[in-house]
């Protein structure tokens, strides 16, 4: 695993501190601090997730995470469960197998979905069928349900012609679904 390099980023080494102690205590890897710190740019404490976690969170905070399988989900999913959030969100981008959720349904208010984007064919393939099972878990639970493209290889999508397949026009009459969530009475 590479060591980060502090000089390259532009935040102090205290912060770097605070994201290793995200990747430590809730098992990030390496690259997910990255990405806290690159491209989102956040400044998160210590004091602060203590505050949040150890209190009934914030009424207007969306806290929301992303898994590409079912491995990272059973990885992530819990955590996003355990804390407090006025609105619970799950980013499925991309979408690279099959994924059961019911084990979190509960704890979920939206559900945004998305293949691979890339060059071509190279990108890894999305099934329409994968997708449907997704809606479907999420529509019984009662949850808001965003497929936001296809991706870029667009084999299993017959009629889709946009690079990343992200006009929902192309797509096939029944996954033309762009939901966003009702506020949550149950969280806080």
């Amino acid at each position: 695993m590479a060591k980060i390099c502090y000089r390259r980023h532009r935040f102090p080494p205290l912060i770097i501190q605070h994201a290793v102690w995200l990747y430590l205590r809730f098992t990030l890897s390496y690259r997910d601090v990255e990405e806290l710190l690159v491209e989102r740019g956040l400044d998160i404490s210590y004091e602060t997730v203590r505050c949040w976690v150890g209190g009934a969170g914030w009424t207007n905070v969306w806290l929301g995470t992303t898994t590409e399988n079912q491995i990272e989900a059973w990885r992530r999913i819990p955590h996003l469960g355990a804390i407090p959030a006025a609105m619970r969100f799950l980013s499925v981008e991309p979408m690279l197998e099959p994924i059961d959720l019911s084990p979190w349904l509960g704890e979920l208010d939206w559900l945004i979905v998305g293949g691979e984007s890339g060059v071509g064919n190279r990108s890894r393939p999305m099934h329409p069928d994968w997708v449907r099972d997704l809606r479907d878990q999420v529509r019984a639970a009662g949850s808001a349900f965003f497929l936001k493209q296809v991706g870029s290889n667009r084999a299993p999508w017959p009629g889709v012609k946009h690079r990343k397949g992200e006009n929902p026009i192309e797509w096939p009459p029944d996954l033309q679904i762009q939901d966003f969530p009702r506020r949550s009475a149950h969280r806080m």
